[in-house]
């Protein structure tokens, strides 16, 4: 039972050690890409209220999950 259990321990030992050497790929989210979102909206949403208001929600997010 001694031999499962530390057999279990180093696999997931050495899983977490291999997680933490790969480079995480994702971009972080900047203000750059919220001054270019207005603009694709602005050339794809023709009603000016569903731009404002998707526009609102863009900043939200962003500023509610930035903390």
């Amino acid at each position: 039972m001694i031999n499962r259990m530390e057999s279990f321990v180093i696999k997931k030992l050495l899983y977490s050690i291999r997680r933490m050497s790969t480079a995480d790929k994702r971009l972080p989210f900047t203000v750059a890409n919220i001054q270019t979102l207005p603009a694709a909206l602005h050339s794809h949403i023709l009603d000016h209220y569903n731009r404002v208001l998707l526009k609102a929600m863009f900043l939200t997010a962003f500023l509610a999950f930035s903390r």
